[in-house]
């Protein structure tokens, strides 16, 4: 009798094992993309990489909301040509609408840091106070 639990362990044990290894295989194995079509959209996003001597250039006149422009969450600096008669506001505002950020509101020349917390697309609004107002700024790499 005493060889018949012993029989019955040591398959029971086998099958665990089996169950085990199994399971750990479907587990820790590598997970193919899913087909477009089921609308599969991973939580995680490659962050797009960035020159060291990332610079973009916007100049204007009066009023303008510029090109999109991907932005990586790092620190950047944006350099300003204002005139010095009227101030010119520069916001940061990302292409969803979900993040609006106030960069600068100065008049003159000068620069200023920025902190990009989200990397996505994002456009610059200039708003200078008088309509007809020429400006220019600068953004790069901190």
């Amino acid at each position: 009798m005493s060889m018949f639990f012993v029989t019955i362990g040591i398959l029971l044990l086998i099958l665990v094992v089996y169950l085990l290894v199994k399971e750990s295989t479907a587990l820790f194995a590598t997970r193919q993309k899913p087909e477009s079509a089921t609308g599969y959209k991973p939580s995680v996003r490659a962050v797009k990489p960035q020159d060291e001597d990332f610079q973009v250039v916007h100049k204007g006149k009066g009023t303008m909301t510029t090109e999109a422009v991907y932005l990586n969450p790092i620190i950047y600096r944006l350099e300003h040509q204002f005139p010095v008669e009227g101030k010119v506001k520069v916001e940061l505002i990302s292409t969803d609408g979900s993040i609006h950020k106030r960069v600068v509101e100065k008049s003159g020349f000068g620069s200023t840091t920025f902190r990009v917390e989200v990397a996505k697309y994002y456009v610059f609004r200039v708003e200078p106070e008088q309509a007809d107002t020429e400006w220019a700024v600068v953004v790069r790499n901190f």
